[in-house]
């Protein structure tokens, strides 16, 4: 779950065109792209490009008919992702992103963030946060679960709203 909240988060970055160069970024900018560095944000991409790749390919699902069909899902599944993902492993992706965090933090915040990451406490939150992560998103799935009879007839009657062809004449 907190991977899709952060494709989110980063896929909408993308829609945004902060527009600062390399040479032109301030040292706000500067420090947060220290603390990307130190809390090692880069390797985000790895379990992004996965989840994009899922995201993918349960949206393309209903056009695969067959087994051929669901390995073209796969393939341009695949290819899209690691467009996206590459698409933010370029410097330009980062300044604009570390740009938005000097817009929310102030020099000093940023300068403490990194103090923080930099001490043994901030190298542990780092080390184990993936762990908690994990366990979150499979608490959170149990819970889904738990909750799947409920929304399961909500979701079916959703699609028989959407797709009444009465709906859309009605609004001509």
């Amino acid at each position: 779950m907190l991977i899709n909240f952060r494709l989110l988060f980063i896929i909408s970055l993308c829609g945004l065109n902060i527009a600062a160069s390399a040479e032109e970024y301030d040292p706000s900018t500067k420090l947060a792209i220290q603390l990307f560095d130190l809390t090692r944000m880069n390797s985000l991409y790895k379990n992004l490009e996965s989840s994009a790749t899922a995201r993918f390919e349960k949206e393309f699902e209903p056009d695969a008919e067959c087994d051929s069909a669901k390995l073209i899902v796969n393939r341009y599944s695949e290819i899209l992702s690691k467009k996206i993902v590459d698409s933010m492993r370029t410097e330009d992706f980062k300044v604009d992103a570390a740009a938005a965090y000097s817009e929310v933090y102030t020099a000093d915040e940023l300068r403490a963030l990194i103090e923080l990451y930099s001490s043994p406490l901030g190298k542990k939150v780092l080390e184990k946060n993936p762990q908690i992560e994990e366990k979150i998103e499979s608490i959170a799935k149990k819970h889904v679960d738990l909750i799947r009879p409920e929304y399961k007839p909500i979701i079916v009657e959703y699609y028989k709203a959407v797709k009444d062809p009465s709906v859309c004449s009605v609004a001509k």
